[in-house]
């Protein structure tokens, strides 16, 4: 597997092996990652924790007045990766 970064929608976007993994976007009060996992791909303890960070539009809202959220933001990661591993 081989990790890239790159710019797409005018966003930071991380690929691997050329496939978007996920974007990322800076706004005055919170960093999005788009899109959020389905919660088909997290286990249920993870998607009741990202409930609180999660904003319609499949986004994961980290707001930076608070601490950031690592074993959510983890997992969502890994839920990509899984997704990716799948092919889908």
């Amino acid at each position: 597997m081989r990790g890239q970064e790159g710019i797409s929608y005018s966003m930071p976007v991380f690929l691997l092996d050329g496939k978007r993994l996920l974007h990322a976007a800076p706004w005055k009060a919170h960093l999005a990652i788009y899109p959020l996992s389905e919660e088909r791909d997290l286990d249920p303890q993870a998607a009741a924790a990202l409930a609180d960070h999660s904003s319609g539009a499949s986004t994961l809202k980290l707001l930076y007045k608070q601490p950031f959220p690592t074993e959510q933001v983890d997992a969502v990661v890994r839920a990509h990766l899984a997704r990716l591993a799948d092919g889908r």
